[in-house]
């Protein structure tokens, strides 16, 4: 390789450290949200979510739970997405550039997450009888495969990553790290979904249930967004 003034240059490479390993960095996992910027963007988005609430009228609480679902969904991808890539804050949330793309594919894609991995176990096991000697391990095995196909479609952008015969063969490639983060990340998203202690405070639970919400869903993409960034190469996607 030649330089400018005519020598011949030596290539340097530069080694970066790795990723930290999400067993090693939990503390750090669980300060995530609240690092620099982290702690406005939670507030700030825990009194939007407060202020919507205060105005919705009966009738219009489903569609905003709809709206809701897909931001979350929206903004989950992007917290893994920035961790996958190594950047240490918390992301802003997503830009609204139309209905549809900001809302309405978030939604695509939770649901069919949720339609292959949770609603055949669930649909089986509600038949009941024998039927649940079935149903139940397909809907845990759809738990443990959850995490890591979420993981697929976040860091490929799209649909396209939802491949499940990579994401099953993926997961014993990174059992150990996969199977800490995929705790974390149920213990996460169920104490997201039983997160209601806080609603008898008048106007304060609210912000406070939103703000729990917002920090848990930061957490639950950071951690999985580590295991990709540590462990890319042995899974081997792109």
């Amino acid at each position: 390789m030649l330089c400018e003034c005519g020598g011949r240059g030596v290539p340097i490479e530069i080694a970066f450290p790795p990723p930290p390993r999400i067993d090693d960095t939990l503390a750090d996992v669980f300060a995530y949200p609240a690092r620099g910027e982290g702690r406005w963007i939670l507030a700030l988005g825990a009194a939007m979510f407060t202020v919507l609430d205060s105005i919705a009228v009966s009738f219009s609480r489903l569609f905003l739970a709809v709206l809701v679902f897909g931001f979350m969904v929206a903004w989950l991808m992007d917290v893994i997405r920035c961790s996958a890539r190594g950047r240490p804050g918390l992301p802003a949330f997503p830009d609204f550039v139309t209905l549809w793309d900001s809302i309405g594919v978030p939604i695509l894609r939770g649901l069919v997450l949720l339609l292959v991995t949770i609603a055949p176990g669930l649909t089986v096991a509600s038949l009941g009888g024998l039927w649940n000697f079935v149903g139940v391990p397909l809907l845990l095995a759809g738990v443990a495969i959850l995490p890591m196909a979420l993981l697929a479609v976040a860091v490929s952008g799209s649909l396209e990553g939802l491949s499940l015969v990579r994401i099953v063969r993926s997961i014993p490639i990174v059992a150990k790290p996969y199977a800490l983060a995929a705790a974390l990340f149920s213990v996460v998203v169920g104490m997201l979904i039983g997160g209601t202690a806080w609603e008898g405070l008048g106007f304060i639970g609210p912000f406070v249930t939103a703000l729990v919400a917002l920090y848990l869903v930061a957490i639950s993409g950071r951690v999985l967004g580590l295991l990709y960034a540590r462990h890319e190469r042995e899974l081997g996607w792109y």
